[in-house]
C-alpha cells in the first residue's frame, strides 16, 4: 500500500474491511481478526494505526514475529501476507487476508467481521460453510464449537477484569480444549 492510501484508511476509520492495532499485538488476538476476514469479505489489519491517534508506528522485527505466531495459530486455508509501508518517519504494517473458502479457525474459535466488529459464527454458518448436509454427529460438534466459541469470549473478558495467574492459566487451558475440539471436528466433517 502506498503512504496516501494508509492515510486515506486511517482517516476512515475501522470498517468490516479494516482493522487496526497498535501496541504490542498479541498473535492471539491477531488470528481472530484473520480468521473473522477469511471467513467474511476478506480485509486489511494496519499495525501501527490508532483510530483517535492516526499513524504511530509499529517495530518492523516484532511484528514479523507475532505474524509468524499468527500464522501457527490459524487452522484452515487463507491466504495471508505482511508487507510495510512507510508513512513519513513511521512503519506501518499492513496484513493483507484474503477471503476463504473453508472455515478458517482460530485459537480462540471460528470468527466472522460484522462491520467493525469479530463475533463468533453461528452454528448455521459454519453448517453452511462445511457442507449443505453435514451428518448428525457433525451437526452435534459445530453446536458444541459455536457454545464453547461464545463462552470462551464470555472467560476472556472475565480474565481481562481479574488479569490473575489463575485466570490466565485458564484461558489457556480452555483455548487449547476447544482447539483440540475444532480440530477433531473438522477432521471428521472433512472425511
Amino acid at each position: 500500500m502506498l503512504d496516501n492510501e494508509i492515510r486515506e484508511l486511517a482517516a476512515i476509520g475501522e470498517t468490516e474491511e479494516i482493522e487496526f492495532k497498535v501496541g504490542s499485538v498479541h498473535p492471539q488476538a491477531l488470528s481472530r481478526v484473520v480468521s473473522a476476514f477469511a471467513n467474511g469479505i476478506g480485509g486489511k489489519i494496519l499495525v501501527g494505526v490508532d483510530e483517535k491517534n492516526g499513524i504511530v508506528g509499529c517495530d518492523r522485527d516484532k511484528l514479523r514475529r507475532v505474524f509468524e505466531a499468527t500464522q501457527r495459530q490459524i487452522k484452515g486455508s487463507v491466504d495471508i501476507s505482511l508487507d510495510f509501508a512507510s508513512v513519513g518517519a513511521k512503519e506501518v504494517g499492513v496484513i493483507s487476508v484474503g477471503k476463504s473458502d473453508d472455515v478458517v479457525m482460530s485459537r480462540d474459535g471460528i470468527f466472522i467481521r460484522r462491520g467493525a466488529t469479530d463475533i463468533a459464527m453461528t452454528s448455521a454458518e459454519i453448517r453452511k460453510r462445511l457442507s449443505p448436509e453435514p451428518a448428525a454427529a457433525t451437526e452435534r460438534l459445530i453446536d458444541v464449537v459455536t457454545e464453547q466459541t461464545k463462552r470462551i469470549e464470555e472467560l476472556q473478558d472475565d480474565i481481562q477484569k481479574g488479569g490473575s495467574w489463575q485466570s490466565k492459566a485458564l484461558d489457556y487451558i480452555i483455548g487449547g480444549s476447544v482447539g483440540a475440539i475444532i480440530g477433531f471436528g473438522l477432521t471428521l466433517a472433512l472425511k
